[in-house]
């Protein structure tokens, strides 16, 4: 398999500061990490990690990497569903989460029940931002006949009210784009390299090659990755992911 690696002309600097963030794990205290890998559930790359290479830092995700394999380490969960009481989270699979060290969550319920000893909440106002609900009248695209004022009958479009989430715009990034699992690791990421002078992050068991079921992650994961390359990050994937592919969308 090989590599794919985009990099801005300015790529992160090679003589980063030791990391002194406390939300990482101390045994990168005073040393200097080369990258974050973001690991997906994808079992063509998933296990190609830099498992073996202590300077980097591991961030995954999903049931499926604790319920069909074993990863070798990790050093950050990211559990990020809510509620968390969701039918692709099995019992067994939480209990293993409640066990982890070190485990990001957004449900707040989980968050304040005890259960999860590593559980820390993950900064989604500061990341993604806040936001607001409204009521909003649409259009159904459903017609009804009534009588109008004049006697006669014609048809009218039904409207429906909707409870809509309103972004209020204060976040670092886009908060349409997160739209996954990984863009909300890859947000995490990315302000993790920035504050600690990581110079990479790393994809593997992430593809992206199909326009089923997860194709409507593909342009959050890819904003984000865009993101990274601005801000100086290098960004390395397995090329059969097609991450950095352009969309095939006909219009």
């Amino acid at each position: 398999m090989r590599d794919e690696t985009l990099e801005p002309s300015a790529a992160g600097s090679v003589d980063a500061p030791a990391v002194a963030n406390p939300q990482l794990p101390a045994v990168f205290t005073g040393v200097k990490p080369n990258g974050i890998a973001i690991l997906g559930s994808h079992p063509a790359t998933v296990l190609n990690a830099p498992f073996g290479d202590p300077a980097w830092l591991i961030y995954s995700c999903s049931p499926h990497n604790i319920e069909h394999r074993t990863l070798p380490r990790f050093d950050q969960w990211f559990e990020l569903h809510t509620p968390i009481e969701d039918e692709t989270r099995a019992f067994g699979y939480l209990k293993s989460v409640s066990e982890m060290p070190f485990v990001w969550m957004r449900d707040q319920r989980a968050l304040k029940s005890g259960m999860f000893k590593g559980a820390r909440e993950y900064p989604e106002a500061k990341l993604k931002g806040t936001s607001r609900f409204e009521q909003v009248k649409v259009p159904t695209g459903n017609f009804q006949r009534v009588k109008g004022p004049d006697g006669q009958i014609g048809m009218a479009e039904i409207h429906e009210r909707r409870q809509s989430e309103i972004p209020n715009g204060d976040g670092l990034f886009s908060p349409h784009m997160f739209t996954s699992s990984i863009a909300y690791m890859l947000a995490k990421a990315i302000v993790d390299c920035e504050e600690n002078g990581i110079p990479a992050i790393g994809l593997w068991g992430i593809m992206q090659a199909s326009d089923g079921e997860y194709a409507y992650q593909r342009p959050g994961i890819q904003y984000f990755l865009g993101e990274a390359m601005k801000r100086g990050i290098k960004v390395i994937a397995n090329r059969e992911s097609c991450l950095f592919d352009m969309p095939q969308w006909k219009w």
